[in-house]
């Protein structure tokens, strides 16, 4: 068992550098900055959006480990998970996607937000060292109607010919 963002394979999940992803056009010295904000992204830069987000969520996942019994390392790094899924959420709340895109963005941020406060569950089972509690939050997550939504949305933009880079939904075999 792996204990990522695996059922959306965020995915990427979730941005402890996602400060770095802005667009130059944003940058602070860019008086413009402010008012870009207002109008949606291109596809080309809402997709860009979405790959700097699902690379930082991965790397911050990722720390949570890949064994269940690993619950040190769980219970560690389950904060930096939380932070990269919140911070993650928070950008993209603050963007404007392209039109064709709002939905499918407003289903990731709420579904971020829900993974990062169900992942308190998780670090309170590694805490016990209950194995089967863990094992039993990640199952829950991953099957989460939250998360299932996510992987629809993710889905959804791929179809309409965004590149989510690591946010799109793997294949379980």
């Amino acid at each position: 068992m792996k204990i990522t963002f695996t059922a959306a394979a965020l995915v990427a999940v979730l941005a402890a550098g996602c400060g770095a992803a802005q667009p130059s056009s944003h940058s602070p010295a860019n008086p413009t900055a402010t008012a870009e904000s207002h109008h949606p992204l291109s596809k080309a830069a809402y997709s860009l959006q979405l790959q700097h987000v699902g690379k930082s969520l991965v790397a911050a996942l990722n720390t949570l480990g890949q064994k269940p019994t690993d619950f040190k390392r769980i219970e560690t790094n389950v904060g930096r998970g939380q932070a990269a899924l919140k911070e993650a959420a928070a950008r993209l709340a603050a963007i404007t996607p392209p039109s064709d895109a709002r939905s499918d963005n407003s289903k990731f941020v709420s579904g971020m937000r829900y993974f990062a406060a169900q992942l308190t569950k998780l670090k309170t089972a590694a805490s016990h060292h209950n194995l089967q509690a863990v094992i039993a939050s990640d199952r829950n997550l991953d099957r989460s109607p939250v998360v299932t939504s996510m992987i629809e949305a993710a889905a959804d933009l791929q179809h309409k010919g965004y590149k989510l880079g690591q946010l799109a939904p793997s294949r379980k075999s």
